[in-house]
């Protein structure tokens, strides 16, 4: 890799960005010239494109309208490979056709993906999974967790004095970056926070991302009157993990970068936000009809807990319970319950796979060495 050809990066949702695109950017970026594609996401917070704007490893970046111009009308150039991070391979197919180059999918959903030449995946347990559902031993590679290159675990203490907090029971909690919830995200994340505080008399952590704008943050603080609530911008998330005795956080791909920042978490599922819940295929049609939509959202959710048995990206690929999940109406009871036993408990995590592996940059590059020709 000589000289600098260029590599076209497709994505779409605030996780996958933040946690799987952005980590790699600096060494991606020595090898090639990359552009941003941002793909059409139902789980999008509308300021993808804004945020990574300011990313200076980029060469360029489409927003979702400008990624359906060029695929319909821009024009074929040379590309090395198109990578892609998230969103429906439905995309990756079509950029692969047009530029008749090479596709490589960087997944942890292990199932047969019609027209990728390559898969990436950070476990080794999920390239196993690849494997015995049909993906052959050479096309699926395991080089581990973006998410967690360059991540520093914080000391308590130290933590601790920089956000300026007490000796006290700190709870962190992240209440999400999908505007579309926002501000009904904060308000679930707030109730539960007020009320532990009542029964535990706890300091609160809110993580800000920086999908959410600033001005609608300060707003919603206002409205609310919760001086007693700490706000932590995302720059400091280390801090934030470090300093919390226990976070709370949404499913999301940032629950294996908490359970490696902080040993003692809940994932909840208030079962109110089902009406957010999108499905696939024809179905999708008829979920703002009136209670059919309802309905369907609940068999999707249940077939969903059928098939995978837990909520969390974390738990599923460990098979087993890292974080508890607290999913149901009115749980707010159930997370000060599990509050209390993590707290009293020893903290150890019960991980029976690499799940803390670190993303191999070296590898990747071999890789990328071996099959770009």
């Amino acid at each position: 890799m000589a000289s600098l050809r260029a590599v076209y990066v497709l994505s779409n949702g605030p996780g996958e960005l933040l946690t799987w695109v952005k980590p790699i950017l600096p060494a991606l970026s020595k090898w090639f010239d990359v552009y941003l594609f941002i793909l059409p996401c139902q789980f999008a917070s509308g300021r993808e494109y804004e945020v990574a704007l300011s990313w200076k490893e980029l060469r360029g970046v489409y927003s979702p309208s400008e990624t359906w111009k060029y695929l319909l009308f821009g024009g074929k150039r040379d590309v090395a490979a198109v990578l892609q991070f998230g969103g429906d391979t439905f995309y990756g197919r079509w950029f692969k056709k047009k530029l008749k180059t090479v596709y490589i999918l960087y997944t942890m959903a292990t199932k047969v993906f019609r027209g990728v030449d390559y898969i990436l995946t950070p476990y080794e347990v999920l390239r196993k999974r690849f494997v015995s559902v049909g993906v052959g031993e050479d096309r699926v590679f395991a080089l581990g967790n973006p998410a967690l290159l360059n991540l520093n675990r914080v000391d308590n203490r130290q933590a601790r004095e920089v956000l300026g907090l007490g000796g006290g029971v700190v709870v962190g909690f992240l209440p999400g970056s999908r505007v579309k919830m926002f501000p009904e995200s904060f308000d679930a994340m707030l109730e539960y926070a007020t009320f532990l505080r009542g029964k535990l008399h706890i300091e609160a952590l809110f993580l800000i991302s920086q999908f959410i704008r600033e001005r609608e943050i300060s707003s919603w603080y206002e409205r609310h009157e919760c001086r007693w609530l700490h706000l932590v911008k995302e720059e400091k998330k280390e801090f934030f993990f470090g300093a919390s005795d226990v976070v709370v956080v949404p499913p999301g791909s940032n629950n294996i970068e908490a359970a490696y920042l902080n040993g003692r978490g809940i994932v909840v599922l208030p079962l109110e936000f089902l009406r957010y819940l999108s499905v696939g295929g024809v179905l999708h049609l008829f979920l703002k009809l009136p209670f059919v939509g309802d309905a369907l959202r609940k068999m999707a959710f249940e077939r969903y807990m059928k098939e995978n048995r837990y909520l969390s990206w974390l738990n599923r690929i460990n098979n087993g319970c890292v974080f508890k999940e607290v999913v149901g109406y009115n749980i707010k009871g159930k997370i000060v319950d599990e509050v209390r036993r993590l707290l009293s408990s020893d903290g150890e995590l019960q991980v029976k796979t690499d799940l803390f592996r670190v993303f191999d940059l070296d590898a990747f590059r071999d890789f990328l060495e071996r099959v770009l020709v």
